[in-house]
């Protein structure tokens, strides 16, 4: 396929490689479901980054399917120690009613914090720091 060099040519090479981009992306996998959170932590009080992880691990933990579950993170330390606090699970979804009403429909009042719940989904969903895989993304 060839462009012309001009600003319209960048911008149809931008497009197709939008649309390839999200092929691949949207593609469903044969054995698994991954889950990307490209997140540079700080450390310190990330609430906002703390909720998002955690429903991404939600909503990867409650997907029917019979396929294993990945969560792929830039470095295990932060998301891990997250995972197991005791923060409590009203905290962290009472920015998304939706999530909220959806996890209150899986599991009523059955977990009152971030824990309890990581805990209950370790073995469904496995979580994978890049940095031990991948060097460069360090």
């Amino acid at each position: 396929m060839r462009f012309r060099r001009s600003w319209s040519g960048t911008r149809d090479r931008v497009r197709l490689a939008r649309r390839r981009q999200h092929r691949t992306r949207t593609r469903p996998g044969d054995r698994r479901i991954p889950e990307f959170k490209f997140i540079e932590w700080r450390g310190g009080a990330e609430s906002i980054r703390q909720n998002s992880l955690f429903i991404d691990l939600f909503n990867l933990a409650s997907a029917t399917t019979k396929k294993r579950r990945y969560m792929f993170v830039v470095g295990r330390e932060h998301p891990d120690r997250f995972l197991a606090n005791h923060r409590a699970l009203s905290s962290v979804l009472s920015r998304n009613a939706a999530v909220a009403a959806r996890f209150e429909a899986l599991h009523g009042k059955r977990f009152k914090t971030v824990a309890e719940y990581a805990d209950y989904v370790k073995d469904r969903v496995e979580i994978v720091g890049l940095r031990e895989i991948v060097p460069a993304v360090a």
